[in-house]
């Protein structure tokens, strides 16, 4: 893969992993349509997907800095005082851990049988638009009432439940994790706010698991270059992302992308069952 190659795909999982649009499924079909998939070995695949999920975390850790240094001093002092209930950040560091807790074991034991037989067009074409029905059900009957600070646990695991299916592309794990949000009646911007805090733990591990296997592989001299430009050019345009999105959601509802996830999805079905797009791609 070129630097250009890894630029071009960075920006568009920066873009798309924190958009409720789903980063897999944009992926997926950008390599396709510029066939840049095609010849890549094993190896190349993993430092590729190390890449992006370095520039995923670090989006979130840049931009959260301030609130993940808050929870974890929040974790540290309720280990040391054994009072998880007397300050809101304590509060929501245990809810986060929790809610991370299904999608790690799910993805853990789940994800290469995933891989091998969910990652199709046909279905993150489907997904693209099951997610948006969703979404647009949520906004109609969520509440929008609850800031981040009034969480609870049973919203958190609700949460942390529908991180799961996230791993299926062309769902989305911003997407998922807002929509389960608002029907838990959090407001746009909270349920956002929860989702990108929640993507740290989860990138972080996926990171350090992919990052034990690339080590064990080793990366060739020529992709290492590429790699650093993966990162930057993810990482860079995540962090625009999530600063857009969270001032977006205050005065705006998720429509914009609920139709675009429809008009894609629609417009990617066509295309399989035209012929046009490879369904073994």
């Amino acid at each position: 893969m070129s630097v250009f190659q890894a630029i071009i795909l960075g920006i568009i999982q920066g873009l798309t992993e924190f958009l409720p649009i789903s980063s897999s499924a944009h992926l997926l079909f950008a390599r396709w349509i510029m066939g840049w998939g095609e010849g890549m070995t094993e190896r190349q695949e993993l430092t590729f997907d190390v890449a992006l999920h370095a520039g995923t975390l670090l989006a979130i850790v840049l931009y959260f800095r301030r609130d993940l240094l808050a929870l974890i001093a929040g974790i540290m002092a309720s280990l040391r005082d054994r009072d998880v209930n007397s300050e809101p950040n304590r509060r929501l560091a245990w809810f986060i851990v929790l809610a991370t807790l299904p999608a790690a074991l799910f993805g853990y034991f789940g994800e290469r049988a995933i891989e091998e037989h969910l990652r199709v067009p046909a279905l993150a074409s489907a997904a693209m638009i099951l997610l948006a029905l969703f979404l647009l059900l949520a906004e109609r009957t969520g509440r929008r009432a609850v800031e981040l600070k009034k969480i609870t646990l049973r919203d958190s695991l609700i949460i942390g439940l529908a991180q799961t299916l996230a791993l299926v592309p062309g769902v989305s794990r911003s997407g998922v994790t807002i929509t389960a949000g608002l029907f838990c009646g959090l407001t746009r911007e909270a349920a956002a706010r929860f989702s990108f805090l929640l993507g740290a733990p989860i990138t972080a591990g996926a990171v350090v698991f992919k990052v034990g296997e690339l080590l064990h592989q080793g990366v060739a001299e020529s992709e290492r270059l590429p790699f650093i430009f993966g990162i930057l050019s993810s990482g860079l345009v995540g962090l625009l992302s999530i600063w857009f999105l969270l001032r977006y959601l205050r005065t705006h509802t998720t429509h914009i992308f609920i139709w675009y996830r429809v008009v894609l999805g629609g417009l990617l079905l066509g295309l399989l069952f035209l012929g046009v797009l490879d369904p073994r791609l």
